[in-house]
């Protein structure tokens, strides 16, 4: 077995807070969070497919496996609660790592999804969540401190007309700006909107 190096990641307080509530959900921590991710996309292509994926291919080639229409059909097919749990349940050659992957990734609610986005005055917008934890609610943001912590979103501070052209993209995982072009997830978003119900 080889030995394990540390390595320290710098992540924005947000990040570290969703991090935390998922590790929490999961039962494990982040730094388990992390290494799962991370062995997950950094695994070497020679590692043999676990008992699930072998038993997926099979169904595939039998052509037993769904098909969707649309990329909010698939969207909303994974995060349904019968395919949230049986994820869950997954056991595997590689049980936990994929379990922290499958638990890291998915989370114990679906990922937040906008249904409308609209600027309102200054640098606020006003959003509809279609999913997550605010699904149903309509929150107005102001973004002024979010743009201004970081460099490549100061355009967005100084220009009226390109803060105008928000737009949602992604199925609505994403709110995006004109050229050049700028993007907030919907993620970031959602931790915004619940700091601004906290004050």
């Amino acid at each position: 077995m080889s030995e394990k190096e540390q390595v320290t990641l710098e992540l924005e307080e947000h990040v570290i807070a969703e991090l935390q509530r998922r590790a929490d959900a999961a039962g494990c921590t982040i730094d388990d969070i992390v290494e799962a991710i991370l062995q997950h996309h950094l695994a070497p292509d020679d590692r043999p497919p676990n008992k699930v994926a072998i038993s997926a291919m099979e169904e595939a080639g039998r052509g037993g496996l769904a098909s969707f229409a649309s990329v909010e059909d698939l969207m909303t097919d994974l995060n349904d609660e019968p395919h949230r749990q049986s994820l869950a349940a997954a056991k595997s050659d590689h049980a936990a790592d994929d379990q922290a992957f499958v638990d890291a990734i998915s989370g114990p609610e679906p990922m937040p999804r906008l249904s409308s986005v609209r600027v309102v005055d200054g640098r606020k917008i006003e959003v509809t969540w279609a999913q997550g934890r605010r699904a149903g609610q309509v929150d107005v943001i102001n973004l002024t401190d979010v743009l201004g912590r970081f460099k490549v979103y100061r355009p967005l501070l100084a220009d009226d007309a390109l803060f105008a052209t928000a737009r949602l993209t992604e199925e609505g995982h994403v709110v995006k700006w004109a050229d050049p072009p700028f993007e907030l997830t919907a993620d970031l978003l959602e931790h915004e909107s619940e700091k601004s119900a906290e004050k």
